[in-house]
Order: structure tokens, then C-alpha cells, then sequence
């Protein structure tokens, strides 16, 4: 052999052998990508299962009239200065497991309440802390403010009493936020 087939059979060998190492650098790549992407998405599952956990915590139940559906809906709290064109269409009550749900939670679903219910505005009457089956008079019709209850006291006696062991303490607690629904006279169906 001469010197340029010697040379041109190098560098065939050299591509030859850069071809598979590139293959198998990519295909190493590729299955470091896969792992990759599993283990994101085996994330993404888990948030979005947490997620959903965590808001499926929260109930909610309205008593009232309906109407079509509104886009916004303004919130007041107890005791604040409402506008005098609204009228009372329903009352609401959120709830939730204590320690996984906040008050904004509650107040978000019962937002979403009054926005299917067609209300334009939602007056927070109270929020309350009780043992879990004591649902403070959610069988009557009226639903009671957070300083109404005769066992809010002792509720909350027994929720701030610290048991050292916390084997023995059997109550657990709920979060519960009342609220009244208003809509706007021109907007109820006899003004128009």
C-alpha cells in the first residue's frame, strides 16, 4: 500500500470511529434525556396530585337564590359599609381540615360560590374554629357569626390546650367561614 491509501484508510478508520462514538455518546445522551424526563415528570405528577389534594379540602354549600353566572364579585368583610343598591340573594359556608386549609382558601371557594350563584358581591360574616362534626348550625337556615356560638369559648379552650402526648387527644379541627351573598337590583331579572 501506498502512503495515500495508507492515509485515506486512517481517516476512513478515524471517521469510522468518531461515527460511533458519536452514536454512542448520543445514544447515552438520548437515555440521560429519558431519565430526565421521567424524573420531571414524575414531579409534575406528584405536585399535581398534592394540588389537588389540598383543594378538594376544602367544601362549601350555599342556600339561596340562583342566578346566571357573573364574571367578578366584590368582597366585603362584616361590619364595612356596603353599597345600598344590593340586595341579599343566599348564604354561603366554607370549610376545611384546620392545619391544610387558610382562611384565604375558604374565602377563594366561597368566591367561586357566589360567581356561579351569580352574586356581585360577598359579605364575610365570620370565620370560625370548631371540632371536627360540629358543624355550628349548618341544619338551620340562618348560619351564625364567629362571635355568636355559646361553645366558641370552650372550642377554643380545648383548641389551644397542649396535650403532651398527642396520642390522646381525639378532637381534630375544622375552619369554617360564613358569608352572605348580594346582587346588584339592576341586575336582578325584574329590573331589566
Amino acid at each position: 500500500m501506498n502512503k495515500n491509501t495508507e492515509f485515506a484508510v486512517g481517516i476512513k478508520e478515524m471517521q469510522l470511529r468518531i461515527f460511533y462514538w458519536q452514536r454512542q455518546t448520543g445514544e447515552r445522551f438520548a437515555r440521560k434525556k429519558v431519565t430526565i424526563m421521567k424524573n420531571l415528570l414524575g414531579r409534575c405528577v406528584c405536585a399535581i396530585l398534592l394540588l389537588t389534594v389540598l383543594t378538594g379540602c376544602v367544601s362549601a354549600e350555599y342556600r339561596g337564590e340562583s342566578f346566571p353566572a357573573t364574571l367578578y364579585i366584590n368582597t366585603y368583610q362584616a361590619g364595612q359599609k356596603l353599597p345600598e343598591n344590593c340586595v341579599f340573594i343566599g348564604r354561603g359556608v366554607a370549610s376545611g381540615e384546620y392545619s391544610g386549609t387558610t382562611e384565604s382558601q375558604l374565602l377563594h371557594k366561597l368566591q367561586q360560590l357566589g360567581l356561579a350563584h351569580g352574586a356581585d358581591a360577598l359579605v364575610v360574616m365570620g370565620c370560625r374554629i370548631v371540632p371536627d362534626g360540629n358543624v355550628a348550625d349548618s341544619a338551620r337556615e340562618d348560619f351564625i357569626s364567629a362571635t355568636d356560638a355559646p361553645d366558641q369559648a370552650s372550642t377554643e379552650i380545648e383548641f389551644n390546650n397542649i396535650i403532651e402526648d398527642q396520642a390522646a387527644q381525639q378532637s381534630s379541627f375544622i375552619r369554617i367561614m360564613y358569608a352572605d351573598f348580594l346582587r346588584y337590583k339592576r341586575n336582578l331579572p325584574s329590573a331589566k
